[in-house]
């Protein structure tokens, strides 16, 4: 999901790199791997998120919190709402 909004981010010409070369480029330097949990598990979570209408945030922030993970983010209004997400 994380590298789907990316592209439309890119497509928005919000961001000008192309979304699998961030990806790629964050697996060299940081170890950065796809999660391997299944997507029901995911969407599961994700309907517990009524906070946003966003379905991206309700994914991204379902997936840190089913799986207990960090969750890198500068958006203000995500952080305030998932406890796995930083900046």
């Amino acid at each position: 999901m994380v590298q789907l909004e990316l592209e439309y981010l890119r497509e928005i010409d919000r961001i000008t790199v192309e979304s699998a070369l961030i990806v790629e480029s964050l697996s060299q330097r940081i170890g950065l791997t796809l999660c391997d949990l299944p997507f029901a598990a995911v969407m599961i979570e994700s309907i517990k998120q009524s906070w946003t209408r966003d379905p991206f945030d309700r994914l991204i922030t379902a997936q840190a919190i089913a799986r207990n993970a960090g969750l890198l983010t500068k958006d203000r209004h995500v952080r305030d709402h998932c406890v796995f997400a930083i900046w």
